[in-house]
């Protein structure tokens, strides 16, 4: 993103073409705030760049300086271990846990393979504990409408 050209905000297509990634070439979508957001950004005459260098407003802002301010907001908030390669964790396990296709997870994070993206994900506790009572409610429904393949779960010494 530090990298991102004007002209690579397709607003017709509400969408980013960006040029450097880790994995090259990567079309992402954006929202409609977002896209209003970046459009805000008062333009330099001579400068390519949205997200521009302070010294020197045709390079690129620096991701050291960005990594820095936000280390320093995030221990202000008293957040330890909170990194922007955090976010991208965070952001990619809300993602996988919020839709069932994980392509549009892999849109979103720019990931070329399912591998590389689930490397991001992380399972989330209780949505799991969550799906297990609903799992076994589901269970008991099936046993107790005397489903002939499903048996109930009974702990050991009840009849």
């Amino acid at each position: 993103m530090l990298t991102l050209r004007w002209d690579d905000i397709r607003a017709d297509e509400q969408e980013l073409h960006l040029r450097d990634t880790k994995s090259g070439h990567s079309v992402r979508p954006i929202s409609a705030d977002a896209l209003a957001l970046l459009q805000g950004v008062e333009r330099m005459p001579g400068s390519r760049y949205v997200f521009r260098a302070i010294k020197s407003p045709k390079e690129p802002l620096a991701y050291t300086l960005v990594r820095k301010a936000f280390e320093t907001i995030a221990a202000g908030a008293g957040l330890e271990r909170c990194s922007l390669h955090t976010l991208r964790h965070w952001f990619s396990t809300r993602t996988a846990n919020n839709v069932s296709n994980p392509r549009v997870g892999m849109r979103l994070t720019g990931h070329k393979s399912h591998a590389a993206y689930m490397n991001y994900v992380h399972a989330d506790k209780e949505q799991a504990r969550t799906l297990t009572e609903q799992l076994a409610t589901l269970t008991r429904g099936l046993a107790a409408a005397g489903a002939s393949n499903v048996v109930a779960a009974k702990p050991k010494g009840r009849a």
